[in-house]
């Protein structure tokens, strides 16, 4: 049986949580090994039943890519993130890591309080961008920003801009990665976040080796693009090991 027919399996399944209104659907299912949340019947996260509550979903093993091969995080603004998987693997794993989560809609932080660990999460329901102007007034910095944010199947359009990536690098310290869940296969749409995101840190066309990296996850439609903020005066740009870095779309480019 696959992860996929393990988290669906209705062996010894139970609704924990439903909300349906509008044609817009919540439900938080458990089974033996496995809680997820879906929403209008697609998975958006998952973990296992048992603390740490480490992350099903594949998508989220290569966003942690960071933590497994460069230094670990102090501080984590996360915008977006469903069901925080993340953030609840972080609260049980690495508790002494400041990791805040911003959502806004509240049909889903009500769902949350049925999934375990709910009291430990730090989640604040607001508007991301209205967020992210309020961090850069109050001067806040992060170590990890990492952008999970979805209006359906799709990133609002904030999210491909190069302005947003501006305001990203404010707040991102030196030496700190930038993290974007990214849901699409189409190579033009890649592109086109890969300049933005590029262009928005002001990294130079002349030295690619130092732009966003972005990488597929297996069996799903996610690109996962991870940007290590490095100080100007850094002469070697930051390199995953090789048997990861020639899974790097823009490795060539």
């Amino acid at each position: 049986m696959d992860l996929w027919q393990t988290l669906l399996s209705n062996e010894q399944a139970k609704q924990l949580y439903f909300f349906q209104k509008d044609g817009f659907r919540i439900e938080v299912i458990q089974n033996k090994d496995f809680y997820r949340l879906e929403i209008n019947g697609v998975i958006q996260s998952a973990f296992a039943n048992t603390a740490p509550y480490m992350p099903a979903l594949s998508h989220c093993a290569v966003m942690l890519l960071p933590l497994l091969h460069d230094s670990r995080p102090t501080s984590v603004l996360e915008l977006g993130g469903g069901g925080q998987s993340l953030q609840r693997y972080f609260k049980h794993a690495f508790p002494h890591i400041d990791f805040i989560s911003i959502e806004a809609d509240k049909d889903v932080n009500l769902a949350l309080q049925s999934l375990p660990g709910f009291n430990q999460l730090s989640i604040v329901q607001t508007d991301a961008f209205e967020h992210i102007k309020e961090c850069k007034n109050n001067n806040r910095h992060f170590d990890w920003l990492i952008v999970d944010l979805f209006a359906g199947a799709d990133a609002p359009a904030q999210t491909k801009s190069d302005s947003f990536y501006r305001d990203l690098k404010q707040l991102l310290n030196p030496g700190g990665w930038l993290i974007v869940n990214c849901l699409t296969d189409d190579k033009a749409q890649l592109n086109l976040l890969r300049d933005s995101i590029n262009n928005g840190f002001e990294i130079s066309t002349v030295n690619p080796a130092f732009g966003v990296k972005a990488f597929a996850v297996p069996g799903q439609k996610n690109h996962i693009f991870l940007l290590k903020h490095q100080a100007p005066e850094t002469q070697t740009p930051f390199v995953f090991p090789k048997d990861i870095e020639q899974h790097n779309l823009f490795k060539s480019q």
